[in-house]
């Protein structure tokens, strides 16, 4: 009896001292990116595949998807007045949308909404006057789906700025 208890006690600490010199158990963040964890460098993205194959052998594990590396940073600013001086919101939407946008002289600004095909959904041209102002875009009619929302604006004394947005429609 007393050999089993030591025997049980042994290998329990045998179990505690291997489980401590491994690498896991290690936490990664569910969005994507990479991490390195003890030696290993892994890289993961999530939503990608629904079915998802692992192969493995002694020194190597593959799991089979996509990775979509963000571009790397070239040290220039894509911002632009546009894009400080609009919002788009609420996204996700159920039924509107709006934009709404401070500019500092009056313009146009086009929009033209498509779906994840390129298929034309709508159009607009609105004069913009100068200051705060808010335009609605109705999405109630379409299907829960993802669109894309392309917005240009050309001042009276300017060049033409553009943007895009990633725009999901749900009930």
């Amino acid at each position: 009896m007393k050999r089993t208890i030591v025997l049980s006690f042994t290998l329990l600490f045998v179990t505690s001292y291997i489980r401590g010199q491994s690498i896991s158990p290690s936490t990664l963040n569910g969005t994507g990116g990479s991490k390195v964890i003890g030696t290993d460098t892994y890289e993961w993205s999530v939503a990608e595949m629904t079915l998802v194959n692992t192969a493995s052998a002694s020194n190597i594990i593959v799991t089979q998807g996509v990775l979509q590396p963000a571009p790397p940073p070239t040290g220039i600013k894509t911002e632009n007045m546009l894009t400080r001086s609009l919002q788009v919101y609420p996204n996700p939407a159920s039924h509107i949308v709006y934009l709404q946008y401070n500019f500092p002289t009056t313009g146009k600004l086009n929009y033209v909404l498509q779906d994840i095909t390129g298929k034309l959904i709508s159009r607009k041209e609105i004069a913009t006057a100068a200051g705060q102002n808010k335009e609605e875009l109705n999405l109630g009619g379409l299907a829960n789906a993802s669109y894309m929302l392309y917005i240009s604006y050309e001042p009276t004394n300017g060049t033409v700025e553009r943007t895009s947005f990633k725009l999901d429609k749900i009930n």
